[in-house]
């Protein structure tokens, strides 16, 4: 009976060690997998310079807005690679992952966008981070009625409501080349998606459902965003044709077949 416990704690031991391992070499890979699809991501540079924001594209969820100045550090960088100094928050800021955390990646990169328009060099400790999201997450509550699943017409009125940032643009159906133009100008971008097709290894259970995410920057293969998914979401990188096929508001929760469409926001 002893000699039946003991192996019986054995095969215990060994299957706990077997888990740790599973989960270590995981880990090894994910993170070898981030170092690949990072390696080409140009510094951060902050917007400074001042030029014309080009005419807006008008969609039919969003008004005609004026043209106004956009900072802007085109002589610094190189064309072909933008990367601007957005500030990185993520949605769970004390990792836990229960509500309104979980569904707080819209919240989360409207913060980023108001930090980069404002110029505002944050860096969120958790508690900040976490007091900002309830702020907001009580703001939607009363004004819409719930903050969950909220789609790029609902962001783009918390840009203009509760940030005060009155400068956006809903451009849809956006081509890669239409996005490096908007991010040239010192624009940024915040783009819905349907998690479960962005391919980023640190989602959990194949990704939400529906998501937000800021886009940065580019590089020659890709954009660059800062996804608020995962702590790791600073300047995380993604093809072209991973983040747009991505692309979809939230239609009333069928988001895999939401429209194609994004917020610019101009600084």
């Amino acid at each position: 009976m002893n000699l039946r416990r003991i192996n019986g704690v054995l095969l215990l031991c060994n299957f706990v060690l077997l888990l740790v391992l599973l989960w270590l070499w995981r880990a090894f890979f994910v993170d070898v997998y981030r170092e690949t699809y990072r390696y080409d991501v140009p510094a951060e540079v902050v917007a400074t310079t001042t030029v014309a924001m080009p005419s807006p594209v008008v969609s039919s969820t969003s008004p005609v807005v004026s043209q106004q100045p956009v900072q802007a550090s085109r002589e610094s960088v190189q064309p072909s690679r933008v990367n601007w100094s957005v500030p990185f928050m993520v949605q769970a800021p004390h990792a836990d992952w229960s509500l309104p955390y979980q569904e707080a990646c819209e919240e989360a990169s409207a913060l980023m966008a108001s930090a980069y328009v404002r110029g505002e060099p944050a860096l969120w400790s958790p508690e900040q981070a976490d007091l900002e999201i309830q702020k907001l997450v009580a703001w939607q509550q009363r004004t819409f009625g719930y903050y969950e699943d909220t789609s790029v017409a609902e962001v783009e009125r918390i840009l203009h409501e509760y940030f005060d940032i009155q400068n956006t643009r809903v451009i849809e159906d956006s081509t890669p080349r239409m996005l490096r133009e908007e991010l040239m100008l010192g624009n940024i971008i915040l783009m819905p998606a349907y998690g479960k097709e962005l391919p980023n290894p640190y989602f959990r259970n194949g990704g939400p459902l529906y998501h937000m995410l800021v886009i940065k920057g580019y590089t020659e293969d890709g954009f660059i965003t800062n996804d608020p998914g995962t702590r790791r979401g600073q300047d995380f990188f993604y093809t072209d044709e991973a983040l747009l096929n991505a692309n979809h508001d939230w239609n009333g929760g069928d988001v895999e077949q939401g429209a194609k469409r994004m917020i610019v926001v101009a600084r």
